[in-house]
């Protein structure tokens, strides 16, 4: 079945139209959720805009508040798998990654490179998770102090001992960076504080003076990066923004979705998670309409919920690839299943024939 209303399945027609109600009748309404293809970003983000309401839709807030107002290389997957000779991988992402993917000599580098094992730094707890690296261990709270710490060994600036470490740890530590000849610092918004990501950047400006250092972002999974990028070109912002006002006003603490929605401050939510069946995180109760594969478990049922397809699986699509680190087109075998954007540009019809 493709739709239900409280539940019950619904005609897809039936559906629409409660939805269409639900959004005519609010005033303040948020577009959020886990994820959604290109398409399905573009779609959700215009109706939030004619509707004059919230859209916070995906996960990439933080990274895009991390590279406000500095400078930072970046390389892509394959860049640094053939060429990092010293990784820092920050946080137990990173190191999981590393330790997958970064376990073997690099194949590439300068003039008489000769391949060697590449030296893998992690801070963060969970030594266990690369064989043969180097550890600095810290818990997630003190990640933003290490890597601080790193950056001030770096800059030769006086430095105290932290989290277990000397003062000589930490050079020791800072002159394995600053001897890399291609040293790529691997790291997940999901794993860091904003803080921690503003002291890498910090760090890495510092090891750009004596040598190459780069960083590999990890790309968050259900397309947050392609949403990022939906939203800054059809807006110019990096994420949570306001249509209330007539135009695009971004503002990451008061344009998030959980917090509108917990506080009361929204009398409707539109709920997308096209790539996994995923419920909403927040616990306010405002009337919802999602938008998900089958099997999402709700804390109550929905006022409208409607069945949708993965993309690239039951229908074609647009989305960030780490590895091409790009958008790719993924074509597939269409099923009954339709699409985010082919439900909420239905949905839009709706509520642009009800305002006439």
């Amino acid at each position: 079945m493709t739709a239900f209303i409280k539940g019950a399945p619904a005609s897809l027609d039936a559906a629409l139209d409660r939805a269409g109600d639900i959004l005519r009748a609010a005033k303040s309404p948020v577009f959020a959720g886990a994820g959604a293809d290109i398409a399905g970003a573009r779609s959700a983000l215009s109706l939030a805009q004619a509707m004059g309401g919230v859209f916070d839709l995906g996960d990439a807030a933080q990274e895009m508040r991390a590279m406000q107002g500095r400078r930072l290389m970046y390389t892509t997957p394959r860049e640094a798998k053939s060429r990092a000779d010293v990784v820092l991988a920050i946080g137990e992402e990173a190191a999981r990654y590393a330790a997958k993917h970064m376990s073997k000599p690099p194949k590439l580098g300068r003039e008489g490179f000769k391949a060697a094992p590449r030296i893998i730094l992690h801070a963060g707890a969970g030594r266990e998770t690369i064989e043969g690296g180097k550890t600095i261990e810290a818990s997630l709270e003190r990640l933003p102090g290490v890597v601080a710490a790193l950056a001030a060994a770096v800059k030769g600036a006086p430095l105290t001992g932290y989290a277990g470490l000397s003062s000589d740890d930490f050079k020791a530590f800072a002159e394995i960076l600053k001897t890399a000849q291609f040293g790529v610092a691997v790291w997940s918004p999901a794993d860091l504080h904003p803080m921690a990501a503003e002291a890498l950047m910090i760090l890495a400006e510092a090891l750009n003076a004596a040598t190459r250092f780069t960083s590999l972002m990890l790309a968050q999974g259900d397309n947050a990066r392609g949403i990022a990028d939906v939203v800054v070109w059809m807006t110019g912002f990096p994420g949570r923004v306001s249509f209330a006002q007539g135009s695009a006003e971004y503002d990451p603490w008061r344009f998030d979705a959980s917090r509108l929605v917990n506080s009361g401050e929204c009398d409707a939510a539109v709920w997308v998670s096209a790539f996994r069946a995923a419920a909403p995180p927040w616990t306010g109760a405002p009337p919802l309409i999602a938008l998900t594969g089958p099997g999402a478990a709700f804390a109550k049922p929905p006022e409208v919920h409607f069945n949708i397809g993965k993309p690239g699986v039951d229908h074609s699509g647009e989305y960030y690839d780490a590895m091409a680190d790009g958008l790719i087109s993924a074509a597939a075998v269409k099923s009954d299943k339709l699409s985010v954007a082919a439900v909420l540009d239905a949905l839009a019809v709706r509520v642009e024939r009800r305002a006439a």
